[in-house]
């Protein structure tokens, strides 16, 4: 077991009793005063052989051996990838103390050996939503898929449902159910691997050999064969909070098998990856472990329905890490009705989303219906899409059969989108987390909101609007970039809002001139573009929106985008 305290965590949504009215709890994000995460400015190993509890580092580190005594450092934990062809490549370590130290100080003086790139705080995430039972008499006594009005909105879930207000699910299955080499990481609060409805659903690490006490792939990770519980450091990811279970029903529960309620994708495998603890929250230093091990174990979505305030870089690194390795991050705005930004949705390369309720207007808004738990989907620069998080029914971790309870919240919104977006790499391998994410922006569903918040286009509301599987999964040039079905009658840009990279799409490969130009109609960029799909730096454009056309042509022709950095 885990020799760290235990921190007690508020849930993002209140739970709901029976009878009792619903509430939410407010965050309470701080910096963990018992650990740091630190990153050496070149690799390194942890030496098993140390003085007392501390290893011996292979380099010289006297002054941090020192340090690591003076404030009694109990642990030095890596969390860097342990591939060595991967960027971060046994750099970064979080350090935990024996007891709460002076946080700021630490840093400080940890800096002050010249070791590192970086010296941060370990600050605290939480679960996105927390599984309530059914009150009595809030939805209509109908089979369990007519509850999931997500998939298949008819109107006739409540009184406030709205006719299509939903992702079009039952379509988008005509086209494909998943298929089994597609790997989804789920870093979360572990699984209820027993469950039937994720029979045969489970990744195997085949290169371990199942309790022979070794550790035969050398990732450091003894006997992980169905994913590793960074939580307790052990390979039983086993869901003790509910959470984790919860989510992953959403997005990859068995369909079609008479379980419950059906999952997004049918035949994905499943790495599950346990960071909560048992009261539903985490230090960021294991989510970016989770990451990187998700990485090196060739999964190709992680869903993160996870969320803290405070910044963090060696999360930042691993998203990015995994953006360079093709992997799709997708994760939750969080659920506070406002516009503070929550990690790691924030983060660069991340794929946020935000929640909408059962008549398609986002939760929290002026129009959400009295069964929003969560205080509302939070909303701002980064976000990408919606998706729905309002009164879903789900699978719980304590029992098979029981099919009355559900949640809210944008860890559930979170699952719709890492499931479809299972289910386009079922339907084609080769896409990249650029495309993947190209594609489910292009095909959401704009302005099914309120008028006030829903503009045309991205708004930091919706971001480019609520997903649509069946549109996603139909669309017909949304391989990989530079697929040569792109249409050539026009060209498209993504992603919108740009903030480094504006990628070019549909031109018929033969040189042409294209010019981009501001508000004011000063030109900003002009070059010539020899492919069909191509890319721009705006990384040094201010902040605004801009037009891009080919230079001569009508504006009817052009495409506006925004730059946010």
């Amino acid at each position: 077991m885990n020799s760290l305290r235990t921190v007690s965590i508020l849930f993002v949504a209140g739970i709901v009793c029976l009878g009792a009215q619903l509430s939410a709890q407010v965050l309470q994000d701080r910096a963990m005063g018992d650990r740091l995460i630190v990153k050496f400015k070149r690799p390194y190993s942890t030496n098993p052989v140390g003085v007392g509890s501390v290893p011996s580092i292979k380099m010289p580190a006297t002054r941090f051996e020192i340090l690591s005594e003076e404030y009694g450092v109990a642990d030095i934990h890596e969390i860097s990838s342990h591939n060595s062809t991967s960027a971060n490549y046994r750099t970064t370590y979080s350090l935990t103390f024996r007891n709460p130290v002076d946080i700021e100080r630490a840093i400080a003086e940890y800096t002050e050996t010249d070791l590192f790139e970086y010296v941060e705080e370990d600050a605290l995430a939480h679960a996105l939503s927390s599984p309530a039972q059914l009150p009595q008499g809030v939805a209509p006594n109908v089979q369990y898929f007519q509850r999931q009005w997500a998939f298949d909105n008819d109107g006739t879930f409540n009184a406030t449902a709205t006719y299509d207000a939903d992702i079009d699910m039952p379509e988008a299955w005509q086209l494909t159910t998943g298929d089994s080499s597609v790997i989804v990481a789920v870093i979360d609060a572990g699984l209820k691997f027993d469950h039937p409805s994720f029979t045969g659903r489970i990744w195997r690490n085949t290169d371990e050999i199942p309790g022979n006490g070794i550790d035969d792939d050398s990732n450091g990770y003894l006997n992980d064969v169905v994913g590793w519980d960074f939580a307790d450091k052990d390979n039983l990811p086993i869901d003790d909070n509910g959470h984790g279970t919860f989510v992953t029903g959403v997005l990859a529960a068995n369909g079609g098998d008479g379980g419950l309620y059906a999952g997004v994708d049918w035949k994905c495998k499943l790495m599950i990856c346990k960071v909560l603890d048992r009261n539903g929250g985490t230090p960021f230093s294991r989510v970016a472990e989770a990451i990187n091990y998700a990485v090196d174990n060739k999964a190709r979505i992680i869903n993160i329905s996870i969320a803290g305030t405070v910044r963090n870089q060696a999360m930042q690194e691993a998203i990015t890490a995994a953006h360079a390795a093709g992997v799709l991050v997708v994760c939750g705005m969080a659920n506070s009705n406002t516009s503070t930004s929550y990690y790691p949705a924030a983060c660069d390369h991340a794929f946020a989303v935000g929640s909408t309720n059962e008549n398609d207007h986002r939760t929290g808004s002026a129009g959400s219906p009295s069964y929003s738990g969560s205080g509302g989907s939070n909303f701002g620069p980064h976000i990408k899409v919606v998706a729905p998080g309002n009164f879903i029914y789900g699978l719980i971790y304590v029992s098979d059969s029981h099919p009355d309870y559900f949640s809210w919240g944008t860890s559930l919104s979170t699952a719709y989108v890492s499931g479809l977006a299972s289910l386009l790499l079922a339907q084609d391998p080769t896409r990249t987390a650029d495309s993947l994410s190209a594609i489910i922006t292009r095909t959401a569903e704009d302005m099914v909101g309120l008028a006030s918040e829903d503009v045309a286009g991205w708004d930091k509301y919706h971001g480019y609007g609520r997903i649509n599987a069946h549109a996603a999964l139909n669309e017909q040039h949304a391989s990989v970039p530079g697929n040569p079905a792109l249409h050539t009658a026009t060209f498209g840009v993504y992603p919108n809002p740009a903030g480094s990279t504006l990628y070019v799409y549909g031109l018929s490969g033969t040189p042409a001139m294209l010019e981009i130009t501001d508000v004011a109609g000063r030109l900003c960029w002009s070059g010539v573009i020899t492919t069909i799909h191509s890319q721009i730096d705006v990384g040094k454009f201010l902040d605004g929106v801009y037009t891009i056309r080919q230079a001569g042509t009508a504006s009817s022709s052009a495409q506006r985008f925004i730059v946010s950095h």
